[in-house]
């Protein structure tokens, strides 16, 4: 109800712009919405999404440990199997692995958007499968590779987006972690343009949602970035 989401929106914690630190973790976020199925059932789908992420992170290599909130901390480091909704099956034609579980991840986010009537995770779905896409191909043409190979979920992506200004300035970043940051920002922008603020909607949450894993993700990024220059200072102490 309205009512209901009015509290809980007007009782959040403001949140500042992209490069401020979070105020509350997202399992701190999620506690609060207890008592609203529909709200804590989108939201939680949103923060799947960055789960995944820190899972791929790790298993990558790139990061040396997790904190999941809707993945266990061993399903997040592939030691228990993922939920059977995300659960890969019969044997893929993919080429990553991983790319078999996003194809899913994708479809259920896409399901849960239309049985909670949710138009903003319905629209979130298709605009981060079109990016995704777009940087997949953009990466595939880059190496020589197939894309097709590693498309997911092509029948879900919008296609009301037009990506060329962010691939430039993404092919053009002097690091990869500020193609990240790019990418990140670009994000930010997109839900800006389509929060339905001051609406009082269960979409208004999954906003603020949204925008809470953005400003972990920088937070997670420019932490990597400084524990990477303090390591690069004690190697050069000890030489």
């Amino acid at each position: 109800m309205i009512a209901d989401n009015y509290y809980e929106i007007t009782s959040l914690p403001a949140l500042g712009e992209l490069s401020s630190a979070p105020p509350l973790t997202l399992i701190q976020f999620l506690a609060r919405l207890d008592n609203h199925p529909s709200a804590y059932r989108i939201t939680e789908t949103l923060i799947l999404n960055d789960d995944l992420l820190e899972r791929q992170g790790f298993l990558s290599g790139e990061l040396k440990q997790v904190e999941p909130t809707v993945l266990t901390v061993a399903q997040a480091k592939n030691e228990e199997p993922l939920p059977e909704y995300l659960a890969t099956g019969e044997q893929s034609i993919r080429a990553v692995e991983t790319d078999d579980v996003w194809d899913r991840y994708f479809r259920y986010a896409n399901k849960i958007a239309k049985q909670f009537g949710s138009a903003f995770l319905h629209k979130w779905v298709g605009f981060e499968v079109a990016l995704r896409n777009a940087l997949v191909v953009e990466r595939s043409s880059a190496l020589g590779l197939e894309p097709q190979l590693y498309l997911v979920a092509k029948d879900l992506q919008s296609e009301e987006e037009d990506f060329s200004g962010l691939i430039n300035d993404w092919r053009s970043a002097q690091t990869p972690l500020v193609g990240l940051q790019i990418v990140l920002r670009y994000k930010w922008n997109w839900t800006n343009k389509v929060d339905p603020y001051f609406t009082f909607s269960t979409d208004e949450l999954a906003v603020y949602c949204q925008r809470l894993m953005l400003l972990r993700r920088w937070y997670r990024l420019t932490q990597y970035r400084s524990d990477d220059k303090n390591a690069q200072s004690e190697q050069t102490e000890r030489n």
